[in-house]
């Protein structure tokens, strides 16, 4: 039951820095931000953000990647993740609050590509699909052009990130 119990959840603020990226573009991706959620209850491994901006369109984007090592047990029927919008305080995964969901569009809404605009943006799952278990490992990448690391309203900081059973119940 224990295990059951136990939290996959893992804080965005955990490593976030800024750095310049030396092989981009002139002009285009200059700068990057980066965030890692590492997970090491129930779930072993970690999603990292790593964030650009584009300074000819003035728009950001972050590249997401899943890194699961071990703990996804069931395979067919995939995890949601989300981003929440509070951080997890000691081990209770629902201090994490709701999804990411400035716009108020509700976790009943179903998130469809190619319509992301339209999804909340802490639904990772909705927008690139669940994370299919292989093994209990899971490797998959995404660019995310919702999340941000300058809008208050839409930003990953301060934030975490909670992997649920495939009944979306927390761990």
């Amino acid at each position: 039951m224990a295990v059951l119990k136990s939290i996959i959840t893992a804080f965005i603020t955990l490593a976030v820095y800024s750095s310049l990226v030396s092989a981009a573009p002139e002009g285009t991706f200059n700068t990057t931000r980066n965030a890692v959620a590492t997970f090491t209850k129930g779930v072993n491994g970690t999603i990292t953000f790593q964030g650009y901006y584009d300074e000819k369109t003035k728009k950001e984007s972050t590249l997401i990647t899943v890194d699961i090592q071990s703990g996804l047990d069931i395979p067919a029927e995939g995890y949601p993740y989300h981003v929440h919008v509070k951080p997890i305080t000691g081990d209770n995964c629902t201090t994490a609050g709701g999804h990411l969901d400035p716009k108020n569009i509700t976790d009943l809404f179903v998130c469809k590509p190619p319509n992301l605009a339209e999804c909340q943006p802490g639904d990772l799952s909705g927008k690139y699909g669940k994370l299919i278990a292989d093994n209990g490992k899971n490797k998959t990448t995404a660019v995310d052009e919702y999340l941000s690391w300058t809008n208050p309203d839409y930003t990953l900081l301060n934030r975490s990130v909670v992997i649920h059973y495939p009944n979306s119940e927390f761990f």
